[in-house]
C-alpha cells in the first residue's frame, strides 16, 4: 500500500521531471584550419668554380610538417656561362633525384610539388667559372 507521503513524492517528481527542459547534448564542433599562403618569388644567382663536380645546395627544406607543407610552384635555371655544363639535382619528398644537365647558353624550368632541394654541380674547364640564376616562384600553405 503506497502512503499519501509517497503519492505526494512521486507526484512532485514527475511534475519537475515534465517541467524541466531536457538537455540536449552538445556535439563537439569540428576544429577549423585556416591557411594562409606565402609565395617565395626570388631570383638567386649561381656562381660557381668549373669542374668543382662536388653539388652545392641551392635550396632546401628542412621537411614537410602537418603545419607548413613543403612548397609547390615552378623555378628556372639558367646558366649564363660560355662553357660550363651545369648538373642540377631535383631531390622532391615523393620522388627521390631527378638529374638534368643545362648545357652552357641555355635554361631549364620545372613545376615541382613537395620540393626537398635542389643541388647545383658545374662540369668543365676548370679555369671558368659558372654563373647563371634561378628564379623561383614557389609557394608554402600554412595550417593555422
Amino acid at each position: 500500500m503506497i502512503s499519501t507521503r509517497q503519492k505526494i513524492s512521486v507526484r512532485i517528481s514527475h511534475i519537475n521531471n515534465r517541467c524541466r527542459p531536457k538537455r540536449k547534448r552538445c556535439h563537439r564542433r569540428p576544429k577549423r584550419h585556416f591557411t594562409k599562403v606565402m609565395t617565395i618569388r626570388e631570383c638567386v644567382p649561381i656562381e660557381q668554380r668549373c669542374g668543382n663536380m662536388t653539388f652545392i645546395p641551392a635550396f632546401e627544406t628542412l621537411k614537410s610538417h602537418r603545419i607548413i607543407k613543403a612548397p609547390a610552384g615552378s623555378f628556372t635555371i639558367t646558366n649564363t656561362s660560355d662553357h660550363c655544363t651545369m648538373n642540377v639535382k631535383i631531390d622532391t619528398f615523393k620522388e627521390r633525384c631527378n638529374t638534368v644537365q643545362i648545357p652552357a647558353g641555355s635554361s631549364f624550368t620545372a613545376v615541382v610539388s613537395d620540393l626537398r632541394n635542389i643541388e647545383i654541380a658545374c662540369f668543365g674547364n676548370s679555369n671558368n667559372i659558372c654563373t647563371g640564376t634561378i628564379n623561383f616562384d614557389l609557394v608554402y600553405v600554412i595550417k593555422l
